[in-house]
């Protein structure tokens, strides 16, 4: 640990930013009972969905998130619950104006959803609406899970193997500037722990996978104490050890085969490649390094 904190140290010094602080969240919507207070002083907000307040990367308060389950009251599901035939995401301003609303139904029959969990609303780390993808799981009924475009169009779709099909799933979205990434955690009907990371740019096309991905997830920028545009990829060799790469706001591996990645200031990273560890560049440099073994 020790040796670490000093690589990250060095990194802040190299660049001449070791005094930089964080960002401060600029707080002006205030939560009340089952909505919000605005910056104008005005209540809104009912009981029939979850609000949450989206911040952007600096930590600014942009929007307000109403998310809502749409129930088929005459019909029960094998919990004995009413039937989840749809959702609707509605996103409000700081004043309370709707600013854009996603919905997603069964309306053709083609769609099933076991949980209310089953839709989830994803967006960019600067909150563009319209980069905005919804995840839908239908993996236990169907075995199959949907990225849908903010218009509703469907923008990819996974059919997975039979023994998913009735195992749990918990599938996450991350979005670049050119790529998208849904990290599929789930069990099979053997309750093994099965991961997955699928990459797409935005026309729904898979991105091609150095190697098999389990998670993607973005580097943090600990200067700007914010995530990057880069994002580490994980996955294992042939051996069974743990490696990642680095891909950039495309998708590209731009640093592969490391043993660990840490955080990131610009273009160089805090890294740990076999024994070695320390700062290392998009070249693939080293511009500290200090080894285990000596």
């Amino acid at each position: 640990m020790r040796k670490w904190g000093i690589a990250f140290s060095l990194l802040a010094v190299l660049l001449g930013l070791a005094a930089c602080g964080g960002t401060e969240q600029e707080v002006n919507i205030l939560p009340y009972y089952y909505g919000y207070i605005t910056t104008d002083g005005v209540l809104f907000g009912d009981t029939d969905g979850v609000y949450s307040v989206l911040c952007d990367e600096q930590g600014k308060q942009l929007y307000v998130l109403k998310s809502q389950s749409v129930y088929d009251y005459h019909s029960f599901n094998e919990a004995g619950n009413y039937e989840v035939v749809g959702f609707v995401f509605s996103v409000y301003d700081k004043n309370g104006v709707l600013q854009q609303r996603f919905e997603v139904d069964d309306a053709d029959g083609s769609r099933e959803f076991q949980f209310e969990s089953s839709v989830g609303l994803f967006l960019p780390s600067n909150l563009d609406l319209n980069k905005a993808v919804l995840l839908l799981d239908m993996l236990g009924p169907q075995g199959r899970f949907q990225l849908l475009r903010a218009d509703g169009s469907l923008l990819a779709e996974e059919k997975l193997p039979v023994d998913y099909k009735t195992s749990s799933f918990n599938g996450r979205v991350q979005i670049g500037d050119d790529f998208l990434a849904v990290n599929l955690s789930s069990y099979d009907v053997y309750y093994s722990d099965k991961r997955r990371a699928y990459l797409y740019d935005f026309s729904g096309r898979p991105l091609h996978q150095d190697a098999n991905y389990t998670s993607v997830h973005p580097v943090y920028d600990f200067v700007e104490q914010r995530d990057s545009s880069y994002f580490a990829a994980q996955y294992f060799n042939p051996q069974g050890d743990v490696l990642y790469d680095v891909l950039d706001a495309k998708g590209q591996v731009v640093l592969s085969g490391l043993t660990e990645v840490q955080n990131c200031s610009g273009d160089l990273f805090s890294v740990r490649r076999g024994t070695e560890y320390g700062i290392i560049n998009l070249a693939g440099e080293w511009v500290y390094n200090s080894d285990e073994e000596e």
